[in-house]
């Protein structure tokens, strides 16, 4: 029983160790409902700056805060940028919003699709992955801006530019 007893407290610490964005949470959310605004305005500009129906991407949003110089960093914060986009162009049905984050899982099951162990009836169409001709790439800053740049992949033309100071709340 004393060993039940011993454990407990080291378990609980784990979790803390862990666990650590738990306790931030709020700090998130606060930080999210700043930058809401932003992708609020930016949004009807980005869909005025790419062609209707044209092949979208969204890059992952890096948070430089955080960056060193041997990694770029994804937070929570702008991972969240990144899917807030990306969903506001899917449901927009303006334009065919194409993933590169999971093109790994993408080929992965094209490849279980090949092998014999799916029905013919039901497996997909293998094929050539649709290309993106505009990206969209967001960053957050140092200097605690929201960057949301758009460019054109088959030119490496920028098409738009955008930098919105992340305001700070009392």
């Amino acid at each position: 029983m004393k060993s039940k007893v011993f454990l407990k407290p080291r378990f609980s610490f784990l979790l803390i160790i862990l666990f650590p964005g738990c306790a931030s949470s709020p700090r998130i959310s606060t930080e999210m409902a700043r930058i809401q605004p932003i992708l609020e305005l930016e949004y009807e500009r980005i869909i005025e700056s790419i062609p209707k129906a044209s092949p979208v991407t969204v890059w992952w949003c890096f948070d430089e805060r955080f960056e060193s110089k041997e990694t770029r960093y994804v937070s929570v914060v702008s991972d969240w940028v990144q899917r807030s986009l990306e969903k506001l162009l899917v449901n927009s049905r303006r334009f065919r919003v194409v993933t590169r984050i999971h093109l790994d899982k993408i080929f992965e099951e094209q490849r279980f699709q090949l092998s014999g162990h799916v029905d013919d009836e039901t497996k997909a169409s293998i094929g050539r992955i649709l290309g993106a001709r505009f990206m969209v790439v967001p960053t957050i800053t140092r200097n605690n801006t929201l960057d949301i740049q758009i460019l054109n992949s088959e030119t490496g033309e920028i098409v738009y530019v955008s930098n919105r100071r992340i305001q700070r709340t009392r």
